[in-house]
């Protein structure tokens, strides 16, 4: 284990080394995103379920100069435990974000963080804003291409939906038809990517 440890920690540090920025040009992301809605009140001994969505987003655009970075791009995002709570559970079974990005590419000595707002819409559920910001850290591979990992958040709109209740004239409470309204909802991210640029 510490011989693996070894290994990745100076894979790392060959990738820091010879850290390039961007140039100008067409620039392209493929992510791999997971929307994490975590259960921490286990800690305090309540109970909960923890909840993912995995699934992708894709962004195109033009790399203005070594720092800025403007395109545009769409995902689908699936929620895995959506018939683990037999469709009831109260959250969306996908998300389909279509949105504009701006990406910061920073690179302080060897070290090449990075900062991403991606704005737009969702367009499963009725549909609502879509709003996720990451920051994160970009790994060079090639003069051309590189692995970014980052992490942030997820707010999107969507149709929420409750069970009515009827009130008997003698007495008591009875299930009506489900009441909707528009809500949004947000959800840690954790995002993997990899990212090229065309000569």
């Amino acid at each position: 284990m510490k011989r693996l440890l070894l290994i990745i920690t100076l894979s790392l540090a060959t990738i820091c080394t010879y850290a390039l920025q961007p140039q100008r040009g067409y620039r392209a992301f493929i992510d791999w995103n997971n929307y994490l809605n975590l259960n921490i009140g286990f800690i305090a001994g309540e109970p909960g379920d923890s909840k993912v969505f995995t699934g992708f987003t894709t962004s195109h655009g033009y790399q203005f100069n070594s720092w800025l970075y403007v395109g545009g791009g769409a995902g689908f995002q699936y929620n895995l435990d959506w018939k683990k709570y037999g469709n009831n559970d109260g959250d969306c079974r996908f998300i389909i974000p279509v949105f504009a990005e701006a990406r910061l590419d920073t690179r302080w000595h060897r070290f090449t963080p990075y900062f991403s707002l991606q704005l737009g819409a969702n367009l499963a559920d009725h549909g609502g804003i879509y709003c996720s910001p990451t920051v994160g850290y970009r790994f060079n591979w090639g003069r051309k291409s590189a692995i970014n990992f980052g992490l942030g958040a997820s707010i999107y709109g969507r149709r929420h939906s409750y069970p009515g209740h009827i009130i008997l004239p003698g007495g008591g409470i009875t299930e009506g038809p489900e009441t909707h309204y528009q809500g949004t909802d947000v959800k840690f991210t954790a995002r993997l990517g990899f990212e090229f640029q065309l000569p």
